[in-house]
């Protein structure tokens, strides 16, 4: 039977987020707008004068921080009423007027930071001293003059500027060649079907227990890749040598020190993330030859390293009743936590199901003065539990973060950003395999828990290693060719995923497809985050009072002071090996437990 797709009219309003909270009509939203503009329009009369004095300095700070404010506002509203249901073109009308206003907000805006970067140590000092309201943004302006020894002259900068198109331009081809260019060929399905291969459904056919599927899968998406590798390869290496000019003219040692200072990362940290990794790759190992074995494969190729273990456990779960499991599940958090959590079922702040038009995928929103509105496609299956908590922890980031901070500091940065999403879908987990009776459930859990730290970790430090790689073969003068390179990521491959394998040799274009290597240093966060969140949700679901309050700390810190010293003041030392070696030997013991059900009768 075919089941239709309901039109947004058709779900029930409790189904769906209340975006009223926000703005209660299309027409308050324009009133606002039309603020925003004015207050825009006003801002430039800062210009020059923005170090003149500290009352000048604070009123600037004050008047960017309102305006930001307004922006994010209206921005929520239209991104949102935009997503749930992307065929109005009114939603569209209102979402594009918003862009293009922020546009034109940066350029209005776009001295301030040049300025307020020529402020000097003891001018600051002398500021803070006279001014006690400015000392709120003392964090904020000693995070700026981090930045003074990168800064150059305003003509040098100019120039920097000026050639970002030219700097920029082997990742937009990369994002051309990959989202438009490339053409897959087809391949047969598990019905027979002659279907088309593209980059949406090759994660659902890779991932096939036909393991016809999967080898068609495979060879048909890397072909393209292999008869565009000249093109991938200038690419990637282009981008590469615009990273060092950069880092370069900006007075960094390298690329990978300027990825970092952003967020004021030690670099310590990437390299602790890839060597406590490699300590553990025979956890890795000892998984894959547990995946040989329990699919019952003579032969174990690169292509099967996707399938599930266990094929999907076919149990439905209502809504209502994944919001209360999903509760039980967060108890350790406290009594406070949940009244907050609550807020997003009783308030509205959830769109739950699919409707005709709809965005796809999942989100949580973040503002400063609007709830943070989640987004679900949800199906009743154990996956999209699990998402639900992950979005929901999401929500709790930015809800105690813009509870507790002035506007400023409400945001959180892109390496705390998914410590707090998987701490709930961790306890979530931990808390199902407690209460777990059914052993095909169980191995559905443990075998989600087990994909996650092979995607997030050690996948994402493989990907982590080959950029270090390349890169400081580029910085060492030494040449970079498509053979290079491809060479480099086929070694990785079989350092990390062991002996159990037969390596197709079409894994080594995989670099090929991957657009975070055009972020620069990026993915090692992934692994970062999962540890970290293993490690808070590890000691709360055991009882440690002192984490569960840290944590709760954490959450409404935002940006108030930089992530590493915020994880550390939960006893979380990222420049270490211990977090990572603390998930990994969890991960190893889940892997042996695996073993043990799939010999049980």
């Amino acid at each position: 039977m075919e089941i239709k797709i309901k039109e947004r009219s058709e779900v029930e309003d409790k189904y769906k987020w209340d975006l009223t909270i926000v703005y209660k009509s299309i027409e308050e939203w324009e009133k606002e707008f039309e603020i925003l503009k004015k207050k825009a329009y006003e801002f430039p009369n800062f210009k020059g004068k923005l170090l003149n004095d500290s009352t000048t300095l604070l009123k600037a700070l004050q008047k960017k921080d309102e305006i930001g404010r307004i922006f994010e506002k209206l921005s929520s509203y239209a991104m949102r009423k935009s997503d749930e249901d992307t065929r109005d073109n009114e939603n569209d009308r209102t979402k594009n007027k918003i862009i293009s206003l922020g546009v034109e907000i940066d350029e209005i805006t776009s001295f301030f930071e040049p300025e307020l970067i020529k402020l000097t140590v003891e001018q600051m000092s002398k500021f803070l001293d006279e001014n006690e309201t400015l000392r709120l943004y003392q964090h904020y302006l000693e995070n700026v003059l981090r930045f003074k020894e990168h800064t150059l002259s305003e003509n040098e900068e100019r120039i920097i500027a000026s050639a970002g198109q030219v700097l920029t331009s082997p990742s937009m081809i990369f994002s051309k060649l990959n989202d438009t260019d490339v053409k897959f060929g087809n391949i047969t399905d598990e019905n027979g079907n002659t279907v088309q291969l593209s980059k949406g459904n090759y994660s659902t056919y890779i991932r096939s227990h036909d393991r016809n599927v999967r080898k068609q899968a495979f060879e048909t998406l890397y072909k393209s890749y292999k008869d565009l590798k000249n093109t991938f390869t200038s690419t990637l290496i282009g981008d590469i040598k615009a990273n060092y000019f950069v880092s370069k003219n900006k007075r960094y040692d390298n690329p990978l020190q300027m990825s970092l200072f952003y967020n004021n990362i030690d670099v310590k940290v990437y390299e602790s993330v890839i060597n406590a990794v490699n300590k553990n790759l025979d956890k890795m190992h000892k998984y894959m030859d547990m995946k040989k074995e329990v699919l019952a494969l003579e032969e174990f190729h690169i292509y099967d390293v996707y399938v599930d273990l266990v094929e999907e456990y076919d149990v439905d779960y209502k809504y209502e009743d994944a919001v209360e499991l999903i509760f039980n599940a967060l108890e350790p958090l406290g009594g406070e936590y949940k009244e907050n959590a609550r807020k997003a079922f009783d308030q509205r702040w959830i769109d739950v199901y699919e409707n005709v038009g709809k965005r796809s995928g999942a989100y949580s929103s973040f503002g400063y003065d609007t709830p943070p509105f989640i987004l679900l496609n949800y199906n009743g299956k154990l996956d999209s539990v699990s998402t639900l908590a992950h979005e929901l922890g999401h929500a709790m980031h930015s809800y105690y973060a813009a509870r507790k901070q002035p506007y400023i500091y409400h945001n959180y940065s892109i390496f705390l950003a998914e410590i707090a999403s998987n701490v709930n879908e961790m306890l979530l987990n931990m808390y199902m395999l407690e209460h777990s009776s059914n052993k095909r459930e169980r191995m559905s859990l443990i075998n989600d828990f087990l994909e996650s730290v092979k995607g997030s970790i050690y996948r994402q430090t493989m990907f982590a290693e080959f950029e270090k790689i390349i890169y400081e073969m580029e910085g060492n003068n030494q040449i970079l060719t498509e053979e290079t390179l491809s060479n480099i990521y086929y070694e990785l491959n079989k350092k990390y995923y062991g002996n159990s394998l037969i390596y197709d040799d079409d894994i080594r274009y995989e670099w090929m497809r991957i657009p975070h290597f055009y972020y620069q240093f990026y993915v090692y966060q992934y692994a970062t985050g999962l540890a970290a969140a293993f490690y808070i949700a590890s000691e709360i679901f055991q009882g440690n009072e002192k984490m569960r309050e840290d944590y709760i700390d954490f959450l409404a810190s935002g940006s108030s002071k930089y992530p590493l010293e915020l994880l550390k003041k939960m006893g979380i030392d990222m420049t270490s090996e211990e977090p990572l070696n603390r998930i990994l030997n969890y991960f190893e013991e889940k892997v042996d437990e695996f073993i043990k059900l799939a010999k049980e009768n």
